[in-house]
């Protein structure tokens, strides 16, 4: 067999994977109430568990990206009967997000500030790295109502302790929220490697 052609049906296994193991999770989701994915691209994800939204962005936010997350909001906020609570996990690939989409991010906080009980960015990178994430993410706290309880942490464990007390009781807590957002991480892995089949595929 030509190289070409395994490369070809490697990618093809990888995909035909890929997507059987994304409906399969999607049934478990739905039957077991684990993490319900709103929105999955290659550079990021969103996703709902319990009373909380979470945002996990690895690569650039983008204006199209913050509207998508806008919507997915709104819906989640009508779907609960309390306030929800926000984790967005800035991983150290991420870059500062451009002046406008920091105008969309800030309007995003202002005006879903009455539907969080809180908020909080997880800065991941650390150094110098974790204090720009931090700087930017002041300079949008401030736009935000005083009245929403906005923090900066550096690991998702300390986030997952902020954000604990909001939980159900039978979410599994901090622990539960930990595992959550490992699993978000693990669905945008699983779409990165897609990605990567369908572009070797398109190559050959």
């Amino acid at each position: 067999m030509a190289a070409g052609d395994s490369a070809r049906a490697v990618a093809k296994r990888r995909l035909s994977f890929s997507r059987g193991l994304r409906a399969w999770q999607a049934a478990a989701t739905h039957l077991l109430g684990r993490v319900a994915i709103r929105k999955l691209d290659r550079d990021y994800c969103i996703a709902t568990w319990d009373c909380v939204l979470i945002q996990l962005w690895r690569r650039e936010v983008t204006a199209e990206a913050v509207g998508h997350l806008i919507e997915i909001t709104r819906s989640f906020s009508e779907e609960q009967a309390r306030p929800v609570c926000s984790i967005a996990v800035i991983e150290r690939t991420s870059p500062p997000p451009a002046e406008q989409v920091r105008s969309s991010l800030s309007r995003f906080y202002r005006d879903f500030a009455a539907d969080f009980a809180s908020a909080v960015v997880v800065a991941e990178g650390g150094g110098f790295r974790s204090a720009l994430v931090r700087g930017v993410g002041v300079a949008l706290s401030m736009l935000a109502p005083k009245t929403l309880p906005f923090e900066f942490v550096a690991t998702v464990r300390q986030a997952a302790v902020i954000i604990g007390g909001h939980l159900s009781a039978a979410s599994g807590g901090a622990t539960g929220l930990e595992r959550s957002v490992e699993e978000v991480r693990m669905q945008l892995e699983r779409e990165q490697t897609s990605a990567f089949a369908i572009r070797t595929l398109r190559r050959h």
